[in-house]
């Protein structure tokens, strides 16, 4: 589980923590080893924070859901849906070596329209995710009636 805001003393702290993370994440992608870096996040600050990291349109999975105040991690565990992410990742992992030259994956950042990234869809446990653009995701998003409070 990650915080939205880390701990930094100073607005300038706080940017120099985001430049480190964007660095590791953007090094372990384009290294020799072509390290796979897959950020699962819910539809409200976490994507916009989750829109400025440096990945790949099939690294960016943003879940339809708005936690209210509870962990996402949470409610993919308690919705029995964290385990088979796990696993997934875990399957890539064991899975067949990859070719010892890959090309570099097409990085993107930024909250513009066309950045492309996937949504996620589940059924009985089985994660299915489906390219779109971030414009199609805030379309998509506001035609969805808002919870009644309560």
């Amino acid at each position: 589980e990650v915080r939205l805001r880390p701990g930094a003393v100073s607005e300038e702290a706080l940017e120099a923590l985001s430049c480190r993370v964007s660095a590791a994440v953007r090094a372990a992608q384009t290294s020799p080893r072509r390290t796979t870096v897959e950020v699962h996040c819910s539809m409200d600050e976490y994507l916009y924070q989750a829109l400025h990291l440096p990945l790949p349109a099939e690294g960016l999975i943003a879940h339809p859901i708005l936690p209210s105040g509870r962990p996402f991690t949470t409610l993919l565990r308690d919705a029995r849906l964290l385990a088979p992410i796990v696993a997934r990742a875990a399957a890539a992992l064991l899975a067949a070596p990859p070719p010892a030259v890959t090309p570099a994956p097409v990085l993107g950042s930024g909250a513009c329209s066309f950045r492309e990234l996937r949504v996620a869809r589940w059924t009985r446990s089985r994660l299915y995710t489906h390219a779109v653009t971030l414009g199609e995701l805030f379309r998509l998003s506001a035609a969805v009636p808002a919870p009644a409070p309560g």
